[in-house]
């Protein structure tokens, strides 16, 4: 007998919004670019991460280099990264679920610091005439942190000041980041031995010497965090067909998570998994019907457990 299993997922999609920037003094203006469509997955094991850009413009009648160093002079600016709600860097959902998000230096020459619950990146501002100082960031979520479905918002207020007396250069601008969680969900078949046939991941059980009555036990495992919608349907309608023959057969029914089935018909269950990343196990039992007067061979079916999220 073999058992092959699909999982769905469904996507969503992310926008960043961003606020035109207004002028001031040396520093003309500071405009966010970003493309950072962060989709999370928390069951892949591997962190989501996305770029976002922050542009500063300058403009004066004087001509001398900018750079993008530390230094200790009095030219000393600081671009400041700050949450506008609340006072930690966690994205939320609409049930205030939160999802730390951190944010990594991308520039050469610079450090991007975390001090008093805003991120700090000080570099040399000396005047040029219209120039443009490009800083790039990192936008990422942990891997494995468990998340409900849906959008995630952490909107982050960017600004320029003199990194030693603090007096703003230019207004800032605003940066929505929007965290896209899926409604995804894991399925895997314990209890029996793997194989593949035609590059369809299957799982195998070997009843040997069929009895009447006989009786196997495997475990449906489904992780993920969204309600499940189970469908075990059976190629041959819950029957083990003779190998090359289609008249001779062997019937048989299941019982998955207590709701039993002939498999004449698709059996189809909703359940409600474990919102962890350990997930729920529901035991599937398959037991053989009458095999008095079959004929000797090879009797098979396919299983397919489909599992989608709801």
């Amino acid at each position: 007998m073999k058992i092959n299993y699909l999982a769905t997922v469904q996507f969503l999609s992310i926008v960043a919004f961003l606020l035109p920037n207004l002028t001031h003094g040396q520093v003309t203006g500071i405009t966010v670019i970003t493309n950072a469509q962060i989709l999370y997955e928390p069951f892949s094991g591997q962190p989501a991460s996305e770029f976002f850009q922050v542009r500063i413009d300058i403009s004066s009648e004087q001509n001398s280099e900018i750079g993008v160093t530390s230094t200790s002079n009095n030219d000393r600016t600081r671009l400041r990264i700050r949450p506008t709600a609340n006072s930690s860097f966690n994205a939320q959902n609409d049930d205030r679920t939160a999802l730390p998000i951190v944010l990594e230096n991308n520039n050469d020459g610079g450090r991007l610091n975390f001090v008093n619950r805003e991120y700090r990146y000080d570099f040399n501002l000396n005047q040029q005439t219209n120039s443009v100082i490009d800083l790039d960031f990192i936008a990422s979520v942990a891997p494995s942190i468990f998340a409900t479905p849906g959008v995630y918002v952490l909107a982050l207020d960017i600004d320029l000041i003199d990194a030693i007396s603090g007096e703003e250069l230019v207004s800032g601008q605003l940066l929505e980041l929007e965290i896209l969680v899926e409604a995804k969900l894991q399925t895997n078949i314990a209890g029996t031995r793997s194989a593949a046939v035609d590059g369809v991941k299957l799982s195998m059980i070997d009843f040997g010497i069929l009895e009447t009555g006989e009786s196997e036990r495997v475990f449906i495992q489904i992780r993920g965090n969204a309600r499940a919608s189970i469908t075990v349907s059976s190629e041959n309608n819950g029957r083990l067909l003779l190998e090359q023959t289609s008249n001779n057969y062997i019937g048989y029914s299941v019982s998955v998570d207590g709701e039993m089935s002939t498999l004449e018909t698709p059996l189809n269950l909703r359940r409600g998994v474990a919102q962890d990343l350990r997930g729920s196990s529901y035991p599937m039992d398959i037991t053989i019907g009458d095999v008095k007067g079959a004929f000797a061979g090879l009797y098979k079916d396919l299983i397919t457990v489909e599992v989608t999220p709801q």
